[in-house]
């Protein structure tokens, strides 16, 4: 699958996607937001933004203040091994300042809620796509939880 998919990865503090000189359907950041700072979490939204194909998505994990609050709120800059939390509006608020419009996923993360980003609202996934993207782990007893409809309580 990654010789058929040929992923390639960025490691830079700037988020900046034009190194790679082309536009994405699909881009992942799974525990990245979860632990930067307001700053770095719009820097990285805009930049994603501008490499996105027109019905493309950023797909995010964040933190909420429900699910972990001893973490801190609106930190700056990159927090590691600790992480920070926003609530459910803020996420709203920092997509839309960058253009981007957000819907929470029921894709099951420990202590982390999953969001889709897109250009426009008509972008995001339906809910009858709910039940594709559950993020079960099937084979761990650990991540039982995670077969649970999350869904259902979004």
């Amino acid at each position: 699958m990654i010789a058929l998919r040929a992923p390639r990865f960025n490691h830079s503090n700037d988020f900046n996607k034009a190194a790679f000189g082309e536009q994405f359907d699909f881009v992942v950041a799974q525990s990245i937001f979860s632990h930067a700072g307001q700053e770095m979490v719009t820097q990285a939204q805009e930049n994603c933004s501008k490499a996105l194909k027109p019905n493309g998505l950023l797909l995010a994990t964040f933190i909420h203040s429900d699910d972990v609050p001893s973490l801190s709120v609106e930190a700056l800059g990159w927090t590691y091994p600790q992480g920070i939390y926003y609530t459910a509006d803020r996420v709203q608020d920092l997509a839309s300042k960058c253009g981007l419009s957000a819907q929470a996923l029921p894709w099951y993360y420990p202590r982390q809620t999953g969001y889709a980003l897109a250009h426009t609202q008509d972008a995001l996934p339906s809910e009858e796509m709910d039940d594709f993207v559950l993020g079960a782990v099937l084979c761990d007893p650990a991540f039982q939880a995670s077969t649970s409809k999350r869904h259902e309580a979004l």
